[in-house]
């Protein structure tokens, strides 16, 4: 599956490959099978196409859980009831049903170690197959559904195709999903996150602090101090004259510590580029925020790792750079509060 760490809607093709006499790859349909489906696929594949009428056979899987579910299978315990639960459960109730009638040995071998052995051998090899084909995945053969054995009612989206995993897990990231994209379409796309620095700021200051307010219900929309625009609330943290003075005192205090943590090395032009993300933080500046007016008071920075110090090689200064960009985050999201 690339990539390993893709999400529940991310775009990741998974292929699953068996190997010995012959090699088999195949790909796996839908946005929410996981790398999970492509091993018992794997396992699927060496049981069907494996001679019944052989009494010594051995099929290796990396798959632990799988070989432990197949060995308890063959125990007195009913193992429907765990089926229940599992992701994938379609997979498990056609292995153990092939299983059934299929006098192959099953065995778990290690996945990814160093030994030498014949089964770690195969296992490496299948792997290699496997990650190797994501390059051709338009010419390798689509690997089956086992609609027969999934659950009596399943979710199906033309998008995920069916849904396997936790339930309510998937139904409730779908609604967030969807509220997100009706958030960020309305409100002058102020909810678009990608459009600005994606790191967290700090916990304290939005979680733990306390702070007290009063809304009263005005007669009219427009300024309660006298300027010629309605009242809303970028107009009052950026655009009203009232508060300019403490505008400008909180650019200072963050210019000042901007500049204090820059180090003697940074280049002049980077310098000049982090000072000038700074000094716009409370401005509509349309060289700094991405929709040119400024959406401090939303909890949103711009984005300025363009306009920090060269990418380094070494650990000791790729761990400096990205320690610098949180402080200097942290910093921005604090004066902004």
């Amino acid at each position: 599956m690339l990539p390993a760490s893709a999400g529940l809607y991310d775009k990741k093709p998974v292929t699953s490959a068996l190997t010995g006499p012959r090699t088999l790859v195949m790909r796996l349909e839908g946005r929410n099978v996981f790398i999970l489906q492509g091993e018992l696929m794997g396992l699927i594949s060496g049981l069907i196409l494996s001679d019944p009428h052989l009494l010594d056979e051995d099929l290796f899987s990396d798959h632990l859980n799988a070989v432990r579910l197949i060995d308890d299978s063959k125990t007195a315990v009913d193992q429907q009831a765990k089926l229940r639960c599992m992701n994938g459960r379609s997979y498990y109730r056609w292995i153990l049903r092939l299983v059934a009638d299929n006098p192959l040995r099953i065995s778990y071998t290690p996945g990814h170690s160093d030994e030498v052995s014949i089964p770690a051998r195969l296992n490496s090899e299948a792997d290699h197959y496997a990650s190797h084909a994501q390059r051709f995945l338009n010419d390798i053969p689509t690997a089956p559904i086992p609609t027969f054995y999934m659950d009596e009612f399943t979710l199906y989206t033309a998008g995920d195709g069916w849904i396997e995993s936790n339930t309510r897990n998937f139904v409730e990231k779908s609604l967030i999903r969807a509220a997100h994209k009706r958030v960020t379409a309305d409100l002058h796309l102020r909810m678009a996150l990608h459009l600005y620095d994606p790191k967290p700021p700090p916990d304290y200051s939005y979680t733990l602090a306390y702070s007290a307010y009063s809304a009263d219900k005005l007669e009219s929309p427009m300024c309660r101090v006298g300027c010629d625009a309605i009242e809303d609330q970028h107009h009052v943290f950026v655009l009203c004259t009232r508060y300019d003075d403490l505008r400008t005192k909180a650019r200072d205090d963050i210019l000042t510590r901007t500049v204090n943590k820059l180090d003697e090395n940074i280049e002049e032009a980077q310098r000049a580029g982090l000072l000038k993300i700074a000094k716009s933080l409370f401005s509509d500046d349309p060289t700094v925020w991405p929709l040119h007016y400024s959406a401090y008071y939303l909890g949103h920075i711009p984005k300025f790792d363009h306009a920090m110090p060269k990418r380094v090689d070494d650990e000791d200064g790729k761990i400096a750079r990205k320690r610098l960009a949180h402080h200097f985050a942290a910093d921005w999201h604090t004066a902004s509060i």
